[in-house]
């Protein structure tokens, strides 16, 4: 389960998130930025960036749950953390509410192509009991391609679901 995880997380990293539409604040556009900022750091600095994304995201949820940027910086910037510190014994809790946030942003945003990327990739990877379902992840990935045809994470995702 834990390379699944990871597995997931990478591909995530690959999303452009920066490229999300759903409206924001200030704090989240920046704590998107952030998110965006951190891939490309070495680890000492990626840690800290992603400390001040998820502060950030978390202000801008706080101040207003309806923030669909807000929760997706919430998301990118735990889930990247996830991916960068690996699986520790809060992990599970971890995951659980950057799928929340997700889940959130997609019912802000539902016609976000970058969304339902994000949403197919999580269906694919994760195991049953965490929430995934193949199907339905499947789904989501053609929605996004429906609206953004072009999408490469999307659709090289699809792709090597293929090839499995």
């Amino acid at each position: 389960m834990a390379g699944r995880v990871l597995t997931l997380l990478l591909v995530l990293a690959a999303l452009r998130v920066a490229s999300a539409t759903p409206p924001g604040s200030v704090d989240a556009h920046r704590a998107m930025e952030l998110c965006e900022r951190a891939e490309t750091q070495d680890d000492d600095a990626r840690v800290e960036t992603l400390t001040r994304g998820l502060a950030l995201a978390e202000a801008a949820v706080d101040a207003d749950e309806r923030d669909g940027l807000g929760q997706f910086a919430l998301f990118c910037n735990l889930a990247r953390r996830i991916r960068h510190s690996g699986l520790r014994v809060g992990s599970p809790f971890e995951v659980m509410r950057a799928l929340r946030a997700l889940d959130r942003a997609v019912a802000l945003a539902p016609d976000d192509p970058d969304l339902m990327t994000a949403k197919g990739a999580l269906l694919m990877e994760l195991p049953a009991f965490f929430g995934g379902d193949a199907e339905e992840g499947e789904a989501w990935l053609r929605r996004a391609l429906a609206i953004a045809p072009d999408h490469a994470t999307a659709r090289a995702y699809l792709q090597a679901d293929v090839r499995r």
